[in-house]
């Protein structure tokens, strides 16, 4: 195989994606495999469980996907992605008060990580030197007989047959899967020292649920953050503006003030907050969705 002519990436999300778009100028082929079914639609999957959290798109990342992918910004606008100016459009309350707000060049993209990934997908399936394989899990990689170096991946393609196990050769294999990455086990396998590894668990835990913001709701911000900090508590909100006219409402908190996990107790948690702000936009509002919540570290 000639050099530079196949790369593999593992794990299809925005990371993975990206990286597969890099690739596309510097190899002939690239293939990104994924263990989900890939919708063309913002829901939620299974790997990639933070999509119904709040996912902030920084401006230099805005910037970088744009050179990436030209029409990417034009297609957040007509999905209908808010822009937002950070230091104008959101309030802060803290233990010092109401942060003062002015315009700034930070102008970005407010969105669901779901619309997000899902227009990402689009613009990758769009160029012709990349493949994706949805359903494909990556088992084990293919090496040399000095065990030196990767040759490839041994995979389960479940789109071929429940048990249908392939192989397929590569230059360069990228891991993007993530937490449930298999790539430093394959390393240990090869007789390589593992990195050391330090745990630091913060306890915090958070929670989020999407609103339809109310049609008679008149105000001079687009988010609301309320935070706080010891000894004043532990637990704060956003408002945070996305597509469709909607709110996502997170909330979090650390140690034995965590938010809590039934639907019954979600808006009674930012009563909790240093100021009512929050509660008071949020409690006219129209849930859309069940309460997802995260407490692991």
């Amino acid at each position: 195989m000639n050099a530079k002519q196949h790369a593999i990436v593992i794990g299809g999300s925005i990371a993975g994606m990206l990286a597969a778009r890099v690739l596309s100028d510097h190899f002939e082929r690239v293939t990104i495999i994924d263990r989900d079914a890939l919708p063309d639609s913002p829901e939620p999957r299974r790997g990639a469980p933070q999509t119904a959290h709040v996912h902030v798109l920084l401006r230099r990342g805005l910037l970088i996907m744009q050179q990436l992918f030209p029409q990417l910004e034009a297609e957040l606008t007509q999905a209908g992605a808010l822009s937002v100016n950070w230091t104008r459009d959101l309030v802060t309350f803290t233990p010092a008060g109401w942060s003062p707000r002015f315009d700034s060049e930070y102008t970005t993209r407010t969105c669901s990580r779901g619309l997000l990934e899902q227009l990402i997908r689009r613009q990758v399936a769009a160029l012709k030197n990349i493949t994706t394989i949805a359903r494909c899990e990556a088992l084990e990689p293919l090496v040399t007989e000095t065990r030196s170096a990767f040759t490839g991946l041994k995979m389960h393609d479940r789109d071929r047959s429940e048990n249908a196990v392939v192989e397929l050769t590569a230059d360069l294999i990228v891991d993007a899967s993530g937490r449930t990455s298999k790539g430093l086990d394959w390393i240990a396998r090869l007789g390589y020292a593992a990195p050391e590894e330090t745990v630091i668990n913060a306890h915090v835990g958070y929670a989020t649920r999407a609103y339809r913001r109310p049609a008679n709701f008149s105000a001079d911000w687009k988010s609301m953050m309320v935070r706080t900090r010891p000894p004043f508590g532990l637990c704060g909100g956003l408002i945070y503006p996305i597509e469709n006219n909607l709110w996502m409402v997170n909330l979090a908190g650390a140690g034995a003030e965590r938010p809590p996990t039934d639907e019954a107790s979600f808006l009674d948690f930012t009563r909790t907050f240093i100021h009512p702000a929050l509660y008071h936009a949020v409690k006219d509002a129209e849930p859309i969705s069940a309460m997802h919540t995260y407490q692991r570290t």
